[in-house]
């Protein structure tokens, strides 16, 4: 006999109920003693069930799961039975893989869903009970037991809880998986620390350009490595911060030149300028720019003295006119030693 799917497991529950559910129980005003004896004696496992879930007799709800031996009736049960000590001995008496799977992910009691996992060693279920379970304790246990990467991703993705999540995550050792969840992992975190697994650029540069937390963006430029990718985030990158990150790491003249005279941050253009070795470029930064502090930056790095002198007559910052003097001082001491 073939073990029941764990997803078909619904339908059977409701099949059941309504078998249990078409029977109609007369009113019995027998004394306890003599319908537990009735209930003995009974064999049919739909009616049984019913008399377990509904019976008000604590005795006989007992006797009457004593009598169940179909698995998907005890299971049923184990769920839906109104009092927790015949959802209790229902659920203790189960063996079906299947079945155990399905009391664990839906059952209304910790403890009682804790002790049905337990039993679990089929690696198809647990797996369906880390993606499917309706609690958060019983999906994060099923979650430790799971080594299959597409469903731990999947519960990283899409868990609704944060513990849980967390959990899967851990269990990651699939390279290939941290891309998935840089790109589409709901917490900050945790895409930050798949992005600190990643060496794959074009994946880098989609979290660089389309997260939409500081932190994980920035993450992402540090693991760039590619000279194109880093030029092409420097100049067009869309945060000012982003492009100052791959600015850092930019060693390619031609970039930096550009971002020194068209980016609209000063903070970004300075950092560029620190990096210029063109002495053109320097001049052109020392007496255009609109930045005071990328204008003495540049009069930092330049050269001539005509230039300078210029710049310490008629620059409009004080600061940049005496950076300018001070650069002249030291050219003309150092030319004269």
């Amino acid at each position: 006999m073939m073990t029941p799917r764990f997803y078909f497991l619904p339908l059977l529950a409701i099949a059941v109920l309504g078998v249990v559910s078409g029977c109609k129980p007369k009113p019995d005003r027998k004394a306890p003693s003599e319908r537990i004896h009735e209930v003995q004696n009974l064999t049919d496992q739909a009616l049984l069930a019913k008399v377990a879930i509904e019976d008000k007799d604590e005795d006989i709800r007992r006797a009457a799961v004593e009598k169940l031996t179909d698995e998907a009736v005890l299971a049923k049960v184990a769920v839906k039975a109104l009092e927790k000590d015949v959802r209790s001995a229902s659920a203790e008496r189960l063996r079906n893989q299947a079945l155990l799977g399905w009391v664990a992910a839906v059952g209304q009691d910790g403890d009682i869903r804790q002790s049905t996992f337990q039993k679990l060693t089929d690696l198809a279920v647990l797996r369906r009970v880390a993606l499917m379970g309706q609690y958060a304790d019983i999906r994060r246990a099923a979650v430790e037991k799971v080594t299959d990467q597409a469903v731990l991703v999947k519960v990283v993705i899409e868990d609704k809880d944060n513990d849980v999540r967390h959990a899967a995550f851990k269990r990651l050792t699939d390279l290939a998986v941290f891309g998935s969840v840089a790109l589409m992992g709901q917490d900050v975190d945790i895409r930050r620390a798949a992005v600190e697994k990643l060496t794959d650029q074009a994946v880098l540069v989609k979290v660089v350009t389309e997260d939409h937390d500081d932190y994980v963006r920035l993450a992402a430029v540090e693991k760039l490595t590619d000279p194109v990718v880093l030029g092409r985030v420097a100049l067009l990158g869309q945060d000012a911060g982003i492009r100052l990150a791959a600015v850092e790491k930019v060693t390619d003249q031609e970039v930096l030149v550009r971002v020194a005279i068209e980016d609209k941050e000063d903070s970004v253009r300075l950092a560029a300028v620190g990096k210029l070795t063109d002495q053109a470029v320097l001049v052109k930064v020392a007496t255009e720019d609109k930045g005071d502090n990328v204008r003495r930056a540049a009069v930092e790095k330049v050269t001539d003295q005509a230039v300078l002198v210029n710049v310490a007559i008629g620059d409009k910052a004080n600061y940049v006119r005496r950076a300018a003097r001070d650069r002249l001082d030291n050219l003309r001491g150092s030319g004269s030693r």
